[in-house]
């Protein structure tokens, strides 16, 4: 998910500082980001095979906790 958007409208509202607005715009959102802050995202932007937000969010806990890897 492309970030150039939002660090636009920081920059364009006086919310953020040059430097702030160039990170925002560096950062690229992931599918574990998407699952992890429960953002809503059109499914036809996700596109390929999904599995259900709770078995995803299950999984990325226990990766993140070292239990699987």
């Amino acid at each position: 998910m492309d970030s150039a958007t939002p660090a636009t409208r920081l920059k364009e509202l006086g919310l953020a500082d040059g430097g702030t607005v160039e990170a925002v715009r560096g950062f690229r959102a992931t599918q574990t980001d998407i699952v992890e802050m429960n953002l809503n995202v059109p499914l036809e932007e996700l596109g390929g095979t999904e599995v259900p937000r709770n078995s995803a969010l299950a999984v990325l806990q226990l990766v993140r906790g070292e239990r699987i890897r």
